[in-house]
């Protein structure tokens, strides 16, 4: 059931907010006057990692999501490791979310599941599972349930939204709708935003070498000898995973950076 119903989830969350992330290569790219190194046709294989960069992880399942190809339930069942340095590109409730995503999405299903069966709300169990949330996550979601209540008395404390989230499960689902897109939106922004500003801050050299790094991950049957630069920000994990294999982007020391 929970699969059933967080696949019906994936379909309403609003990603429209995402779409400008899908246009052309920004103008900071055109300025680049760089040239990527012509692919050697004796070019050795190229195999991913045993271990991707946590961020590659995290903004391939964002994307798989927005597309429709990864359900919610799937995408919890995704172990991501934050090293520091990425856990420090997110606020508290977003790793919270990451770090352990199994007690937010039953809950969802557990209101889902009441709403759908037109029966009575069992207040204490939504409380309690409500309280298994991570505290980062569950203030968030508090609030989120504050700002759509429409109950005339909100406000008469500083918890109203914890106190209250079993009160309205149309509210509780709207609330958990929100945050859930909000959260992906914003980590995807943070980490596209995090890969473009590595990128163009190395020395040109290493730019070109990234554009390199690039073709000999996509490896695309092409006549053109610049299309490592030409698609460098198209794809944003295959960007994270050029640079960590450069060594130009912290992560996991799961494999040595090419020199």
């Amino acid at each position: 059931m929970a699969l059933e119903l967080l696949s019906r989830v994936t379909s309403q969350l609003s990603f429209e907010n995402l779409q400008h992330l899908k246009q052309s290569t920004p103008s900071w790219a055109q300025s680049l006057m760089l040239s990527a190194a012509v692919p050697n046709p004796t070019l050795e294989r190229f195999e991913f990692p045993t271990s991707r960069h946590p961020l590659a992880a995290i903004a391939e399942m964002i994307e798989k999501m927005r597309s429709g190809s990864l359900s919610l339930a799937d995408a919890q069942r995704t172990v991501i490791q934050l090293d520091p340095t990425s856990r420090s590109l997110f606020h508290d409730h977003e790793t919270t979310l990451i770090d352990n995503p199994s007690h937010y999405f039953n809950l969802f299903a557990m209101a889902e599941s009441m709403a759908n069966d037109r029966r009575p709300v069992d207040k204490t169990a939504v409380l309690e599972a409500f309280n298994t949330l991570g505290t980062p996550l569950r203030n968030a979601l508090a609030g989120k349930i504050y700002h759509f209540s429409e109950d005339p008395t909100k406000g008469c404390c500083d918890r109203w939204g914890e106190l209250h989230a079993a009160d309205d499960l149309s509210c509780l689902l709207k609330a958990m709708q929100s945050l859930t897109g909000d959260i992906f939106e914003g980590s995807y922004e943070k980490i596209k935003n995090y890969a473009l500003g590595k990128l163009i801050s190395l020395p040109r050299e290493k730019q070109v070498q990234a554009h390199y790094e690039i073709y000999r991950i996509e490896r695309p049957v092409t006549q053109d000898s610049n299309w490592g630069e030409n698609h460098a920000t198209d794809n944003i994990p295959r960007l994270i995973t050029a640079l960590h294999l450069m060594g130009s982007i912290e992560g996991p020391k799961s494999y040595r950076p090419l020199r």
